[in-house]
């Protein structure tokens, strides 16, 4: 097994990140090259080395819990899996003894269905799953994208998010937070890319990018929805990280229809499909907690 740690031991993942399953950690490797974020640092553990078939990937967040995902590549199997974690002893001590609860981000459903039964054996735990569908935004459209002069209706206007007067109001939304939510959208918006929309001085949509450089968080006012606001704010916020050097990913809960529309009405989303089946591929976001 081999430990990638620094950005330099990262980056010479990429090689070996080229299937639409592991789309997501090479924007994520990628990302942190581009736009470090000292809250959240990453490490890899690729297994058997040098001909790596599975990948355990660590984010340990400040403000948040540990985020963990396991990927198969090349031609792996779940078998490969197993292997790699029992070379993990650092990360199953981890999750015994430093901290109660953990979230699996990213992971193939069948992935996450198979660790969740592996650590239930180890560790007493519960889990709440959250499954998505991932999608991206390919090299042609984002050349359309560029191109685009994104208007606002009258009285509206872009803004940047402050992380000191809107990082309240925007966790205050997050159906997902936790108690230190706060924290982690202030740090988010300290070191990432963000953008808002105001409306009388008010804040009235906005989206951000999480720590992984997935597009995170987009969100309207109900008040306020219907107007186009939050196709606009997207493609206003794919516009800052391509200029960036980073690709528009998102992943969107089956539990959130308004994404799911706003994506399917969308000429520029690709689905992530997997290359053998052409079937799109699901991944899983689900807690692991410690009862």
């Amino acid at each position: 097994m081999r430990a990638f740690k620094t950005n330099a031991e990262l980056l010479e993942l990429l090689p070996y990140l080229n299937g639409p399953r592991q789309l997501d950690l090479k924007i994520h490797v990628k990302f942190r090259n581009e736009i470090p974020n000292p809250d959240a640092v990453l490490e890899v553990y690729a297994h058997p080395w040098p001909n790596p078939k599975a990948l355990l990937t660590i984010l340990r967040q400040t403000y948040t819990r540990t985020w963990i995902a396991l990927h198969i590549i090349n031609d792996g199997e779940m078998a490969d899996v197993d292997a790699l974690l029992e070379q993990s002893d650092d990360f199953l001590k981890d999750v015994q003894g430093k901290f109660d609860d953990f979230h699996i981000f990213h992971m193939d459903y069948d992935i996450s269905t198979h660790i969740g039964n592996v650590l239930s054996k180890k560790f007493n735990v519960s889990s709440k799953r959250i499954p998505c569908y991932a999608f991206y935004i390919p090299v042609e459209k984002q050349e359309e994208i560029r191109k685009l002069d994104i208007k606002l209706p009258e009285g509206f206007t872009f803004c940047q998010l402050n992380p000191e007067t809107d990082y309240q109001f925007v966790s205050s939304t997050w159906p997902y937070a936790t108690k230190t939510e706060a924290a982690n959208v202030k740090t988010k918006l300290e070191h990432l890319p963000s953008i808002g929309v105001k409306y009388d001085g008010q804040l009235v949509a906005f989206e951000m990018m999480h720590h992984t450089g997935a597009m995170n968080h987009l969100y309207t006012v109900p008040e306020f929805r219907g107007k186009g606001l939050g196709t606009a704010v997207e493609l206003k916020l794919v516009q800052i990280i391509m200029d960036k050097g980073v690709m528009p990913f998102k992943t969107v809960s089956f539990g959130a229809p308004l994404g799911m529309s706003l994506t399917a009405k969308s000429s520029y989303w690709e689905k992530v499909v997997d290359e053998r089946t052409k079937e799109q591929i699901v991944v899983d976001f689900r807690d692991m907690q410690n009862l």
